[in-house]
Order: C-alpha cells, then structure tokens, then sequence
C-alpha cells in the first residue's frame, strides 16, 4: 500500500544507499508535493561533493518553495529550523544523539 495522503514532513536517517535518499526519494517526495524532508547523516558517508558543507554528520533539509526543492545543510552544533513545526527546536547533535530509547 502507498502513501494516500501527502505528508507534512518526512525524516529520513541515510543509509549505505545515500543517492537513493539525495536522488529517487527527493524525486519522489517533490511529485508527492511534500513541503519539507530531512536526511540525516548520522555517520557523515555522504561523499563531500553531494553537500555543500562537505563530509560529516549534518542534517540536510529540503524545503519545498515555488515547486522546487531549496536544500540547507546543518552540522553538529546548530539548530535546525523546522518549517512544518516552528516551535520545534532541535540541534544536529539532539537528533544524531536519538535512539530507540531516547526519542527526542
């Protein structure tokens, strides 16, 4: 079964299968009209010349904005603007410090 109502925001953890997160997934989520998603490279395996703050743990976000993607890269220490929960207030660091016990 596929997705049948389009998400506010998806968050997803990068894997060993990196470009399917940069490449097919964003794709993906840009037909859906997803308004903001999230990779998080908790172990900075994304080669540098896919981001624009170069190898290492970040969080990249995608926000939807005049029918494109506008991509932000945050590194360990900074907050991470949240579009879809503004009040949201998480660092790079609370986030790759998040396990299944410890649910920011």
């Amino acid at each position: 079964m596929g997705i049948q109502t389009q998400p506010f925001m998806i968050v997803e953890i990068a894997s060993s299968n990196w470009s399917t997160d940069l490449i097919d997934k964003q794709e993906e989520y840009l037909a859906l009209g997803v308004p903001e998603y999230w990779i998080i490279d908790y172990t900075g395996q994304i080669p540098a010349k896919y981001c624009l703050r170069g190898k290492g743990k970040k969080a990249i976000v995608l926000t939807l904005e005049n029918g494109e993607y506008q991509r932000s890269e945050y590194l360990e220490g900074k907050t991470i603007p949240c579009q879809t929960f503004p009040d949201l207030t998480l660092t790079v660091d609370q986030v790759l410090a998040a396990d299944a016990e410890n649910v920011v």
